[in-house]
Parts: structure tokens; C-alpha cells; sequence
């Protein structure tokens, strides 16, 4: 407590700059700082319990998603071998174009009859039955009356009934749409750090589903390019066979019009030297044709996709979504930032002197304080009574330290009597006064 005549503002004189002031000032104010959240202790308590309580909450009803990730390594794309070169020459095609065979609508489709994606609620929206009463609620057709529905205009009524006018063909249509859709969704493709690497990823509320999707797609992609090659091997088979057919169909047109041009007048020559070189240009075309199938024949047994896959997808441990730890860490931070500021505004804003560090900064001095009473809390005796049932104890030593105060202010003054008064009820003049 303050009195009159020791209620002074205390100006403090100015002091030379020195250079350790700055730190001064800094410890001040993290003193200030700490002494300001320690006093707001219960609400900062109070808040954080709450945010964490409300991100548990948020988790909790998050579904977990898992993330199962597999490296393929591309090759050189080329034809079926070196003899074909000249039939097909197929362009090397770099991560970055080969990345989206993986998203590729076909790609996606495969997978869904690969690992029958179709039955699951997750890829197929009609076996969700919760999202498809919602939207069969909110249906127009559904809301509008029949009385009222009729006497529609026609074109209004067959956009309204639209969808249930469809056929058993067009809603299967439809729904492997929105399956093949839901399916690109979880399917993640793109080129890797290290160079010709793809990075392909499944995305799935199971873990063992995710990493089977993933290595699923890798070899789906193997295979599509395993079989673009065979392709291209077996044009050029075919394309072989044929021009051999028609040269062997006519050599031996030529073979036998010469036998029979010798059977007619044997002392003629068979052709002349133009017509013998075009027999051997084809014979010796002929050779070359079986050569060649004969090897891409060979090549074609021992063809692989030119591509491979150096990791292979494992059963993840931990979802990607939601993270937990980094969640409840960022709701810790932001409870403890949000809750600092909040104490820093109420402190601000609090123009009540609680304590003895307060009337210092106001510039006024105190003659003493006194301590809680327990007995305070005990109905059954009163605060004063303490004093005497305790004379040594630290109230009764705070009240003769006060008293002590009280006397050598008055000596000057020779005042006989102190005003005690406080701003609200029960704040202790009473007790302080009788004791």
C-alpha cells in the first residue's frame, strides 16, 4: 500500500550511453516477457489443451492416406533390333513424355481390371452409400411433385428426367468414367532427380493397396512397351515374309518362262544378260529378306521392354495425410504464438496494480506487504484470529514490519491515524486493520 505523503512520480535522470545497454534492454524485456506469460499461465494453459484438443479431434476424423513410391529406369527406346532399323525407327522419348503413359486414361483402365478397383468404395462413388442418398435427396427430379412435374413444359421435363432416362449401357458408361477418373487421382508419375528415372506413385487409404497399385502400373508400363517392340517386330516379319513370297513367286515365274522359251527354240538364249541380272539382283534380295527374318526371329525371343525397375514398391508405415507429428506441432506453435499475443493484449490492456513490481513502474514506493493466510479459507475462524495464534509466524512478522513502516513515516508528520481503503470488497483493510 501507498500513502499520501510517500506518493511520489520518480523520474529517472539520464544516464551515459554505455555499450552493454542494448543487452541490458533485451534481458529487460525477455524478463518482461517471461514475467507477463507466467502471470497468464492458466489461459496459455487453457488455450494450448484446447487447440490440441480440437487438432485430435480433426485428426481423428481424417482418413489415413498411404504413399507407396517405385523407380523406373528407362532404356534407349528402339526398333525390335538393329536388322529392322531401316523398317521402323521409333524416336527416343524422354522421362518427361514417358511420365504420362502412367496417367494415361487406358493406363488407368488397365489397373482398375488388374487389381479390381471397381468394388471398392474408394475408386467406384456408386458403392458409396452415405454420398449417393445425399445426392439422390437433393436430385431435382426427386423434389419436384408429380402433379407439378407434368405440367412442365417437355424440354424442362427431359432435362429433369434426364438422367434416370439413361440406359443400363450409358450408366455403366458413365460409372467406368467415374471410376477411371477417381483411379488417375491416386496415380502420380513424374521424372525423377537422377537422369531416364521415373518416379511412379499410388496413392490409397490401404497401405498393402498403395504399394501393389504402384508396382502394378510399372509392370502394366513394361509390358505396354514390351509389346509396342513385338509390335514392331511382328510388322516387320510380316512385311519380310511378304516381299519374300512375291520375289520367290517371281523367280520362279522367271525360271519357268525361260524353261519353256528353251523348250521352244533351244538355241536361243534364255533372255539375254539383262534379264539374267535381274534373275540374280532377286535371288540375291531374296537371300538377304530370309537373313534378315531369320534374325529379327532370333532377336524377338530374347526382346525385353527396355526399361526397369530399380525400387521396388514396400508397404509404407506412416500415412502422408494427414502428418500427425507435424500437425500437432503446428497447432502447439500456433496455440503458444496466438496465446503469447493474447497475454501481451490483456496485459496491455490490465490497468489493475496486483503486485509490487507494478507500483515500482509507476514510480511509488511500498511500505510492505503481507502474505496469504490459510486460515483465510477456513470459515470457522476468522483472519485475525491468525495473528494471534500464530505471533511468530510470517504474517504476524509482515504485519510488525508494517507497522514499523507506518510508525517512522508519521514521525515527521506526528500523524495518529492511516486510512486503509482498497477498490473492491474482500481485498483484506478488515484483516489488515485488526490485526
Amino acid at each position: 500500500m501507498a500513502t499520501g505523503s510517500h506518493a511520489r512520480l520518480l523520474i529517472p535522470t539520464p544516464r551515459p550511453w554505455r555499450r552493454d545497454r542494448g543487452r541490458q534492454a533485451t534481458a529487460l524485456a525477455w524478463s518482461t516477457l517471461g514475467r507477463i506469460l507466467w502471470a497468464h499461465k492458466l489461459f496459455l494453459a487453457c488455450l494450448v489443451l484446447s487447440v490440441l484438443a480440437l487438432t485430435a479431434l480433426h485428426v481423428s476424423q481424417v482418413p489415413p492416406v498411404f504413399e507407396a513410391e517405385t523407380l523406373v529406369l528407362l532404356g534407349e527406346r528402339k526398333g525390335a533390333s538393329e536388322a529392322s532399323a531401316s523398317l521402323a525407327t521409333p524416336s527416343q522419348e524422354g522421362p518427361e513424355r514417358e511420365a504420362l503413359a502412367f496417367r494415361s486414361p487406358a493406363m488407368a483402365e488397365r489397373l482398375i481390371d488388374a487389381l479390381s478397383l471397381h468394388l471398392l468404395p474408394e475408386f467406384n462413388p456408386a458403392l458409396r452409400t452415405e454420398a449417393a442418398g445425399l445426392r439422390g435427396w437433393f436430385d431435382p427430379a426427386r423434389l419436384v411433385p408429380n402433379s407439378l412435374f407434368n405440367r412442365l413444359p417437355a424440354a424442362l421435363r427431359e432435362v429433369l428426367s434426364a438422367r434416370a432416362a439413361l440406359s443400363d449401357q450409358q450408366q455403366a458408361a458413365a460409372l467406368r468414367a467415374d471410376v477411371t477418373a477417381q483411379a488417375l487421382e491416386h496415380i502420380v508419375a513424374e521424372p525423377a532427380e537422377r537422369p531416364s528415372v521415373i518416379r511412379v506413385r499410388f496413392v490409397s487409404t490401404d497401405p498393402r493397396l498403395a504399394a501393389l497399385g504402384a508396382n502394378t502400373l510399372a509392370d502394366l508400363y513394361l509390358a505396354d512397351r514390351l509389346a509396342a517392340k513385338q509390335e514392331v517386330s511382328t510388322r516387320a516379319q510380316a512385311f519380310l515374309r511378304d516381299e519374300i513370297a512375291r520375289l520367290r513367286a517371281t523367280i520362279a515365274e522367271a525360271t519357268l518362262q525361260s524353261l519353256a522359251a528353251q523348250a521352244t527354240s533351244p538355241d536361243e538364249a534364255s533372255g539375254g544378260p539383262e534379264a539374267a541380272a535381274v534373275r540374280q539382283g532377286d535371288r540375291e534380295l531374296l537371300e538377304t529378306y530370309s537373313a534378315r527374318l531369320r534374325q529379327i526371329a532370333s532377336l524377338q525371343e530374347g526382346q525385353d521392354a527396355g526399361a526397369k525397375v530399380i525400387s521396388v514398391a514396400t508397404m509404407p508405415d506412416e500415412p502422408v495425410n494427414p502428418r500427425r507429428k507435424l500437425t500437432f506441432g503446428v497447432a502447439l506453435f500456433g496455440a503458444l504464438l496466438v496465446g503469447s499475443l493474447a497475454a501481451l493484449g490483456l496485459e496491455r490492456l490490465d490497468s489493475t496494480i496486483s503486485s509490487a513490481d507494478r507500483l515500482r513502474h509507476l514510480g511509488l514506493s511500498t511500505l510492505g506487504s503481507l502474505p496469504t493466510i490459510p486460515a483465510a479459507r477456513d470459515r470457522r475462524r476468522a483472519p485475525d484470529r491468525h495473528l494471534l495464534d500464530d505471533p511468530t509466524g510470517p504474517f504476524a512478522q509482515a504485519v510488525a514490519a508494517l507497522r514499523r513502516e507506518l510508525v517512522r513515516a508519521n514521525v515527521v508528520s506526528r500523524r495518529t491515524s492511516v486510512l486503509l481503503v482498497a477498490a473492491l470488497a474482500d481485498e483484506g483493510t478488515t484483516t489488515t486493520a485488526l490485526s
